[in-house]
C-alpha cells in the first residue's frame, strides 16, 4: 500500500467496476504474447493477444520481438481502456491491487513472475504466502483456493462480503474464472472441495522482499500460426477480405463462362470438397433436407478458400511490416 492513501473500499470498488468485463484466458507456464481463447465460438476470436502480459510487463526490452510487441501494445492498451482485457484469475487480482494503489508496476512484476523450486507447479498463482495467512478474514482480503487432495493452490479471488446465518458461513467474492469477471456466493463447510486461505492485501509483498531470485521475467514467446490467424482473422480482417475479394474477382474474370462453381471448388480445395460431398450423401440417406451443395454454396466456399490463401495474407502482413513474424 503506497502511503496509506488507499483502502479496502477502494480495492472492492475497483473489483466491482470490472464485473461483467474482461476476457478469461488460461495463461500457460510458457508465457506467450498470443493465446487461445476458450470462448472463441461465442466471440469468433479463436486467438487473441495476452493483454495483461503485454500491457503490464514491458516485453519491449526483449529482442527480436520488440516491433511485434509495440504493435500488440497499441492493440492491448485499447482493450484495457475498453475493459475487454484478457487475463486470468491471479492477473485480475493483481490488476485490482494496481488500480486501487496497493501495489505499483514493479511490485506487480515481483508478485506475478514468481518461481518456486517445483518445476511442475503452476507458477501463475501464488503459493509462497504460508507465513502470512489470516485467521480473521474481512472484506478486501485475497482468497486462495487450495485443493484438499494435493495441496495445490489453483484459484484466487477477492473477498467482498461475509454472511453468517444459522451457523452457515457464506463468502461472497469477486473472481475471474469463466467468460468475464463476476460475483460468486460460496458456502464454506466441511464438504467444500477446497481449503480457503486468506491473506491481507497489504501483506502480499512481505515474503517476497528477500526473494530476488523470484523476480525474473522470461522473454516473450509466440506461436507463428496463432499470430497469423489472429492478425488476418481479427486485426486485419477487413483488409484481408477486401484484398482477397479483389483477387477473387480478377480470377473469376479470367475463367470461361459460365463458371461451374462446384467443379471450381473441387479443383481449389479437393479435400474439403470430398468431405462436404460425404456429409451431403450421409444426410440424404437419412432423409434430411440438406441445404448445402448448390452452386451458391460452392461459390461462397471458393471465396473463403481465396481469403485463406497464404500469399494473399502475406501481402497484407507485409504491407504492415509484420510478415517476418509469421513466416
Amino acid at each position: 500500500m503506497r502511503g496509506g492513501e488507499k483502502t479496502r473500499e477502494d480495492l472492492l470498488k475497483v473489483a466491482n467496476q470490472w464485473i461483467g468485463h474482461g476476457t478469461y484466458v488460461r495463461d500457460e507456464k510458457d508465457i506467450s504474447l498470443i493465446v487461445w481463447n476458450e470462448n472463441w465460438k461465442k466471440t469468433s476470436d479463436e486467438f487473441i493477444p495476452n493483454d495483461f502480459i503485454i500491457v503490464f510487463t514491458n516485453y519491449g526490452q526483449f529482442e527480436p520481438v520488440k516491433k511485434l510487441y509495440d504493435f500488440l501494445l497499441t492493440y492491448s492498451s485499447k482493450r484495457y481502456l475498453e475493459k475487454t482485457l484478457t487475463m486470468n484469475c491471479w492477473q485480475f487480482v493483481l490488476l485490482c491491487l494496481l488500480e486501487s494503489g496497493y501495489i505499483n508496476g514493479e511490485q506487480l512484476k515481483t508478485l506475478y513472475f514468481n518461481f518456486d523450486n517445483n518445476p511442475n507447479r503452476d507458477k501463475r498463482i501464488p503459493d509462497y504466502f504460508s507465513n502470512e495467512y489470516s485467521d480473521n478474514p474481512i472484506p478486501g482480503d485475497i482468497i486462495l483456493f487450495k485443493k484438499k487432495i494435493d495441496g495445490i493452490i489453483w484459484h484466487v479471488a477477492i473477498l467482498s462480503e461475509i454472511i453468517i446465518n444459522d451457523g452457515i458461513i457464506k463468502f461472497k467474492y469477486i473472481e475471474m474464472l469463466g467468460e468475464e469477471v463476476y460475483m460468486t456466493d460460496g458456502i464454506y463447510n466441511e464438504k467444500y472441495p477446497d481449503n480457503l486461505l486468506f491473506i491481507k492485501p497489504e501483506n502480499l509483498l512481505k515474503t517476497m522482499s528477500s526473494k530476488s531470485d523470484r523476480n525474473k521475467i522470461k522473454s516473450a514467446t509466440y506461436d507463428k500460426s496463432m499470430l497469423r490467424k489472429f492478425l488476418v482473422n481479427n486485426y486485419f480482417k477487413d483488409d484481408t477480405l477486401i484484398y482477397a475479394t479483389q483477387k477473387w474477382e480478377e480470377f473469376i474474370e479470367s475463367l470461361p463462362k459460365p463458371v461451374n462453381y462446384e467443379e471450381l471448388f473441387k479443383e481449389l480445395d479437393p479435400i474439403q470438397y470430398n468431405s462436404i460431398k460425404k456429409t451431403i450423401e450421409a444426410k440424404k440417406k437419412k432423409g434430411h433436407n440438406y441445404m448445402r451443395g448448390n452452386e451458391k454454396y460452392y461459390e461462397e466456399r471458393s471465396i473463403e478458400f481465396f481469403i485463406r490463401k497464404p500469399e494473399f495474407q502475406n501481402d497484407i502482413l507485409n504491407e504492415h511490416n509484420l510478415l517476418d513474424f509469421v513466416v
